[in-house]
Parts: C-alpha cells; structure tokens; sequence
C-alpha cells in the first residue's frame, strides 16, 4: 500500500506551504 509514502509526501509538501499559499488554497476552496 502506498498510503505510508503518500503521508510522507504530504508531510513534506505541508511542511513547504507558505501563507501565501493557504491563502491561495482557502481562495480556491471557497470556490469550489
């Protein structure tokens, strides 16, 4: 099962996320 690696991988993008970009991802989900 990839779940572990994809955890991982989310972990390390969340880890890269800057305000900036939460900004971008609220704007795109309240979008949606």
């Amino acid at each position: 099962m990839t779940q572990m690696r994809d955890i991982t991988k989310i972990q390390q993008l969340v880890g890269n996320i800057t305000e900036q970009d939460l900004k971008y991802v609220e704007c795109y989900v309240s979008e949606k």
